[in-house]
């Protein structure tokens, strides 16, 4: 139970060494603030990709049955989605 306190403090220390750096490089919060600005703005897009390919190949599962294309890329949705993300981006 003592190692713990000890690993807890070891990691108090180490954010406090963090912080006074980050007080002695003003450029590096500048940093860091941007780039969690950014990464809401990234995930928001990353999310509307998914619910587009998604979509798409709910469509394309519908559209390829009973075709020679069909069991082979548009099995499943999963498999659809692969199938558009992977093959789409690199014919």
């Amino acid at each position: 139970l003592a190692s713990l306190s000890i690993l807890r403090l070891l990691r108090l220390f180490r954010l406090t060494r963090i912080a006074k750096l980050m007080s002695y490089i003003p450029e590096m919060v500048i940093l860091t603030k941007g780039i969690a600005e950014g990464m809401r703005s990234v995930s928001l897009t990353l999310f509307l990709l998914a619910m587009l390919i998604y979509g798409v190949a709910v469509v394309m599962k519908q559209m390829s049955r009973g075709t020679s294309v069909g069991p082979e890329y548009f099995a499943t949705v999963p498999n659809a989605m692969y199938t558009l993300l992977i093959h789409g981006m690199v014919p």
